[in-house]
């Protein structure tokens, strides 16, 4: 702290000789006052100091203090929590002497360090209570990307000082750690825990099979089979439902590391949820058994919705919409020429229009069929539309566009659209897409429309929907008004490597086109499957006889497992609808009975989910340290082994770059404003007008 003034400093002397001056007047040979000389001389000093502060205050001298902040380096202790870490013969170690070490390391350097521990596994998640066990090893999964991301997104401006990863290497989510830690800017250090040699294990590696079968039909199921130190050896592959067994093999284990596929044919006779159960029979010796079994879970559905396109002419929209309606199993799409199709429309669910009805041909009579039929539709338009003929149809849009002219025109998203919900990723990419052409002119819908995205020209927002959906239950349309949509397909696969985001829209659409609509008064709305690491979200709707959404009584479910165990629950209220987070569940087949009283009504709702169990983590036992040696030697820090634990401490230590960060901040102030300074000459003055008066002075 330092006290500045813009004058050059003699005008300090003036402000003591003003002070000495007044003293002097005041109290010099001061005879009339018969006052001690030592109460005088008192009086001169308190005097001289008051009016000499005055008089500097005059100056508008300015305090300057400058603060130091110190932050010290964060530390960063990721300590991996997923099964694979005890699936070793040393898995003794991990309950006792390492958890120990672990709580040493924490100690040693929240002493010098801002130590923030996160554990790893299907989560990355802080640790703040070190009271509480967070090392269980029960974890999934290992997503050792997702901790340089999160790393990433709260330390990037903060004093990082080093990353220390404890684990055996073995991720099986997200992205390769060694590319993902690139934007880490710290030195990491990894802690190398597993066993990198081969125990004996017959593994089932990998089961391959198509979530979706249909009733009376065939379907393959691809077993991967792989056995380390095994040679020599004879398991027994077995695929069964309950107890009934569907396919067996006896496998003879040739050579130390064996890997084959096998591949099995099942029936699909039954209609729901059906589990069935692939395993490989035990042998002495295994480092686990855990490994050896897995459930997976087949949805049997009794046929596939059907979709048909139409067109005029070939168009690359139309290979676009089709191969994104194919990715999913519960479509099967068709496509003709309008010329060329035979007219038989009641086994499609969906009817797609692509420039149709066209300027060129006379398409009535088939267009008057879907129409008669009520078969949904979804209209793409463009250049070729014959735009009167398509207003006759009154499919609930009518377009007057102006004569040959276009607009280049990309989506924007309704905030209010309420039909279908559209991911976040593919609402950020949607921004990005390159534009279709959109005939220009006016565009009229009735008040019960919903735009899903309204077209932008330029940066102008228009009115004008790019894709709207019309009609009423019973009838309902869509249209894309615009061709080109082929673009963003592709546009996807460049930023992505995928049509993900593509196909999630078509298929939200056509989802909504398709589906026959649900007209009870109690909806519940659940997945078909789950995982068992995933927590289990149901949601629930209850209607007055106007179809008007309500919430006001209970919702009440009962899940019930295979075993005949019952979870009864209450939903809760969100909004104008019901949500139930169950939590996890473990694997197995459940169904639930849902109720509802709404008034004097009782409606009552039943179905069925799956729980699939996920063993990924016990598949790859063996530890993989190149992987933690690369990390560490590409990333500026070293790999050590548990045994050498305590010696962290002394690495950080030894580095110049892990170190206090010192942030210094000049301020001024106006000596005028410091109270003490005030309260001090208040205290002058009023002392030296004390004592005189209790002198008898004035």
């Amino acid at each position: 702290m330092s006290i500045r003034i813009e004058y050059p400093l003699w005008f300090i002397l003036l402000c003591l000789l003003l002070g000495a001056a007044m003293a002097m007047l005041l109290y010099y040979r001061n005879r009339r006052d018969d006052l001690p000389q030592w109460l005088v001389r008192l009086l001169a000093v308190l005097r001289f100091v008051s009016v000499s502060l005055i008089s500097f205050l005059l100056l508008s001298p300015l305090i300057r203090s400058v603060n130091r902040t110190f932050e010290k380096p964060v530390i960063i202790l990721a300590l991996d929590n997923s099964q694979s870490i005890q699936m070793g013969r040393d898995s003794a170690y991990y309950q006792t002497e390492y958890r120990q070490a672990i709580e040493e390391l924490i100690g040693v350097l929240n002493k010098e360090y801002d130590t923030r521990i996160y554990t790893v596994g299907d989560r990355v998640e802080a640790v703040d209570d070190l009271s509480s066990p967070f090392l269980t090893f029960g974890d999934k999964q290992t997503d050792l990307a997702s901790l340089f991301n999160e790393v990433e997104s709260n330390f990037s401006n903060r004093n990082l000082g080093a990353v220390v990863l404890a684990s055996d290497g073995i991720y099986n989510q997200g992205m390769n750690p060694l590319y993902s830690a690139q934007k880490i800017r710290a030195p990491m250090y990894t802690i190398a825990l597993g066993d990198t040699s081969v125990q004996k294990d017959v593994i089932l590696k990998k089961v391959n099979y198509n979530r979706i079968a249909y009733l009376g039909n065939k379907f393959p199921v691809e077993i991967l089979v792989g056995a380390d130190k095994c040679a020599g050896q004879r398991t027994r592959l077995t695929l069964s439902r309950g107890d009934s067994v569907l396919f067996t093999k006896n496998i003879d284990l040739t050579g130390d590391l064996f890997s084959e596929r096998y591949l099995a044919e099942l029936y699909a006779g039954q209609t729901g949820l059906v589990r069935y159960r692939v395993s490989l029979s035990g042998l002495d010796g295994e480092i686990s058994y855990d490994n050896n079994s897995s459930d997976i879970f087949i949805e049997v559905l009794d046929s596939r919705q059907k979709i048909l396109i139409l067109y005029e002419a070939p168009h690359p929209d139309i290979s676009a919409v089709k191969s994104a309606i194919q990715t999913n199993f519960n479509y099967e799409a068709e496509d003709f020429q309008v010329s060329e199709f035979p007219g038989e429309l009641s086994k499609y669910n969906l009817v797609i229009l692509h420039q149709l009805p066209a300027r060129s041909g006379n398409h009535s009579p088939i267009l008057e069929k879907i129409k008669e039929s009520n078969v949904p539709v979804l209209c793409i338009l463009g250049g070729k539309t014959d735009f009167q003929a398509l207003n006759q149809l009154n499919l609930g849009m009518t377009v007057h566009p102006a004569e040959q002219m276009v607009n280049e025109v990309i989506p924007a998203v309704n905030p209010d659209f309420m039909l279908f919900r559209i991911d976040d990723d593919t609402k950020i990419l949607l921004e990005k897409f390159p534009p279709l052409v959109s005939p220009f002119g006016e565009y009229r819908l009735p008040p019960t429309a919903d735009i899903l995205f309204y077209q932008v020209m330029g940066k102008v927002t228009s009115t004008a929907p790019l894709i709207v959906f019309t009609g009423t239950v019973d009838s309902k349309a869509g249209f894309i008004a615009g061709e080109g949509i082929w673009k963003w397909r592709l546009y996807n696969f460049a930023e992505k490597e995928n049509h993900n985001a593509f196909n999630h829209l078509i298929l939200k659409m056509v989802q909504y086109l398709a589906v026959k609509e649900e007209k009870g008064f109690f909806r519940v709305i659940a997945r078909s499957s789950y995982r068992e690491n995933e927590s289990i979200e149901l949601e629930a709707e209850v209607y007055d006889r106007s179809y008007e959404p309500i919430n006001d009584p209970d919702v009440e479910i009962t899940i019930e497992n295979d075993k005949g165990t019952r979870f009864p629950y209450i939903f809760g209220r969100k909004g104008t609808a019901y949500h139930l987070l169950v939590g996890n569940f473990p694997p197995g087949n459940y169904t639930y009975q849902a109720k509802v009283k709404a008034g004097n009504d009782l409606y009552e709702k039943s179905g069925q989910f799956s729980v699939e169990s996920v063993n990924i983590e016990t598949v790859a036992t063996r530890a993989d340290h190149a992987l933690l040696y690369n990390l560490a030697t590409r990333y500026g820090g070293k790999m050590i082994f548990p045994d050498r634990i305590s010696e962290l401490p002394s690495l950080l230590e030894d580095r110049d770059d892990v170190h206090t960060l010192v942030y210094t901040r000049k301020s001024y102030n106006e000596f005028n404003n410091v109270i003490w300074i005030l309260a001090a000459i208040v205290a002058l003055l009023s002392a030296e007008w004390f004592l005189r008066k209790y002198k008898g002075s004035y």
